[in-house]
């Protein structure tokens, strides 16, 4: 059998001040978060005018004109600024490349594309410009393959 014993008063104080001080400490650190993500936002702003590359993803492909359709369509998915984004591209006449979106970085940013072939067997490529400069290439051949190009930009 148990018995039962009286509260100890000095226990329900020490919880009481502990309690008090991870109230003020977290109370701290939320304001110290604040001040340095309003600090860092004024910073990068500046820096992101001046520090800014363009991004141009590009496909390539070899498609023989007159052996299929006219019109050859890929399959794509990429970076974009705001998260992933997916689509369909053709390119018509003949072996050429076409421009699949374009935008703004930072350096350091993450760049990704990926291109999917369709039934016709052929050779593609991604290809990843940074500033008008080749940076990532890749290719592949054959039906349904697919070419990605990943990387940092410098």
């Amino acid at each position: 059998m148990y018995t039962l014993e009286p509260e100890n008063k000095s226990s329900g104080c020490l919880l009481k001040a502990l309690a008090a001080i991870g109230a003020l400490t977290m109370g701290f650190l939320v304001l110290l978060v604040v001040i340095g993500l309003a600090g860092s936002g004024s910073t990068s702003s500046v820096n992101a005018t001046s520090t800014l590359h363009q991004v141009v993803y590009k496909i390539t492909t070899d498609r023989e004109t007159g052996r299929y359709p006219d019109c050859f369509y890929f399959g794509t998915t990429y970076q974009a600024p705001n998260g992933a984004a997916q689509k369909e591209v053709a390119i018509c006449g003949g072996a050429q490349s076409i421009v699949v979106d374009t935008f703004r970085v930072e350096p350091g940013d993450f760049v990704y594309l990926s291109v999917q072939n369709s039934e016709y067997s052929a050779k593609i490529s991604c290809e990843i410009l940074i500033d008008n400069e080749l940076i990532y290439q890749t290719f592949s051949e054959g039906k349904y393959v697919i070419a990605s190009c990943s990387g940092l930009v410098p």
